[in-house]
């Protein structure tokens, strides 16, 4: 099989095969203009900011002492390849660690990939982690004392056509551990929570087990990968279904009352064709609530994330509401027993968009990651918007064609964000991890192309659906899963602009 990349878009993922990738030197932030003669530029000279932790570990965001001072745009990846980053979380130590998929490292069939950042931008370590693949990492969470555990799918596996995969590594980068779960169909897992006392709740989908085709899986494992207990939540139809390209994003967030919410969407139950789904679970996988949010259309959710008053902030992407039926990004913030306190669509006329990522920050408010495509182009969008829902700013980062799958606010008011850059026509074979750094107001003062984005914002009012999906036992062995970790080198250039 050629090297493929697997990247998300609004109905699935699109395989990419045989990439070629250019490396880009750009602009950095004390030179004053993009860098148009390959030499690179940039302030690297460190800083501070500390991320709020929603993982259930004591994390500290990037920097170091003082008030972040570095803005950057990076993209790193090898000469050949292509690689798809998911997940972006603070390092204790500070710096931040970004994973996904690589396939230009030797393994043609793809691998899980880690990259960590000083807080400076600077790559500090690399790694490919898999097998015969294709294997790829959605959720990494640093451990207390070191160490990472994560989640994500191979198609190695013993079991179906994905099996769900979960690993840990020591403080050194070694494999600890690693499983597979799953039975005849497909199995992914899209999220992964450290829990005190050492235990680990991973969330995806399955079409192995259920109460039909596909299902939310649920399982929470013990400190060495074994299965405390497990079970699926859904209907006679698809909940959290893969679609065309068969992607089964469950994500999981454990609010401050120690509950975890499970978020995707359903066409089991609600009020349309597809509503957003959340669950709610205490620590032995009984429900203790769960709700349908949505309209007469379809209506779904890439991701949540647990805001520090509390509350869950649930980023979706909504046709029912969408004034010209566009579709539009939308935004509900639900209190802990499941009501809505809030909900506001974030949009372009006649354009559409979608929320891809959110984060929480400490002040009540949220950032938004979406992707618009005006015209076939590929948009890539951030917003920040304040507790009450309002707009702050809104800006798009023309960078080829792109789109932001991760995001983490910083105690400055700045934000990191990883995603991919694909270099879109006319070279729609160059794919690359994109990592920003922006200032408080979104910008990267040595970068024009940053601008403002006039976009549509209004209340909505959702039907909130009680709904009563029964959880069902499942009885998945766990399968060892040798990998290995083997250093890479991609290098990373400044970037400003295709």
């Amino acid at each position: 099989m050629d090297g493929l990349a697997f990247f998300r878009m609004h109905d699935g993922w699109l395989r990419v095969g045989a990439l070629a990738m250019v490396l880009v030197t750009g602009c950095g932030d004390d030179e004053g203009a993009c860098d148009t003669e390959g030499d690179g530029c940039g302030d690297t000279s460190g800083g501070s900011s500390t991320g709020p932790d929603t993982s259930g570990t004591a994390s500290t965001g990037v920097g170091g002492t003082g008030p972040s001072e570095t803005y950057y745009s990076l993209r790193v990846g090898p000469a050949d390849g292509g690689e798809e980053i998911e997940s972006l979380v603070a390092l204790p130590g500070g710096g931040a660690v970004a994973a996904g998929f690589a396939d230009g490292f030797g393994d043609p069939e793809g691998d899980g990939w880690i990259v960590e950042f000083d807080p400076s931008g600077s790559v500090t370590y690399q790694a490919a982690i898999g097998a015969s693949g294709p294997d790829m990492i959605t959720d990494l969470r640093p451990l207390d004392g070191g160490g990472f555990v994560g989640t994500g799918w191979t198609q190695a596996g013993g079991g179906g056509g994905y099996d769900l995969w979960v690993f840990r590594l020591d403080a050194d980068h070694g494999v600890t551990w690693s499983y597979t779960y799953g039975g005849p169909g497909n199995e992914q897992g899209w999220s992964i929570v450290p829990l005190a006392g050492g235990d680990f709740v991973v969330s995806g989908g399955t079409t192995s087990f259920g109460a039909g085709m596909a299902d939310y899986w649920v399982l929470r494992l013990d400190a060495d990968g074994m299965p405390v207990w497990q079970q699926t939540i859904g209907g006679s139809d698809d909940d959290c279904g893969g679609g065309d390209f068969e992607e089964y994003v469950l994500r999981a967030n454990r609010l401050a009352s120690g509950t975890i919410v499970l978020t995707c969407d359903s066409a089991s139950f609600g009020a349309g064709d597809t509503d957003v789904w959340a669950v709610a679970i205490d620590g032995d996988g009984q429900v203790t609530w769960q709700n349908a949010y949505g309209g007469p259309f379809a209506d779904f959710s890439w991701d949540a994330d647990a805001s520090p008053d509390g509350t869950l902030v649930l980023s979706a992407v909504t046709e029912s509401f969408s004034p010209d039926d566009s579709g539009d990004a939308w935004v509900l913030r639900i209190a802990p027993d499941g009501s809505v306190l809030s909900e506001n669509l974030f949009g372009i006329a006649g354009v559409y968009d979608e929320t891809l990522t959110v984060a929480a920050t400490p002040d009540g408010g949220f950032f938004l990651g979406n992707a618009a495509y005006p015209d076939g182009d590929w948009r890539y969008l951030l917003l920040r918007a304040d507790a009450d829902g309002g707009v702050t700013w809104f800006r798009d980062h023309e960078q080829g064609w792109s789109w932001p799958n991760a995001l983490l606010p910083l105690d400055d008011g700045s934000l990191l964000a990883a995603g991919v850059y694909w270099g879109g026509d006319p070279s729609p074979d160059e794919m690359d991890l994109w990592m920003l750094h922006v200032d408080a107001a979104g910008d990267l003062s040595s970068c024009d192309r940053v601008s403002d984005v006039q976009g549509v914002t209004q209340a909505t009012t959702a039907t909130v659906t009680p709904t009563n999906a029964m959880p069902m036992p499942t009885s998945a062995t766990p399968e060892a899963y040798p990998v290995t970790v083997t250093e890479t080198d991609a290098p990373a250039a400044a970037a400003c602009g295709p």
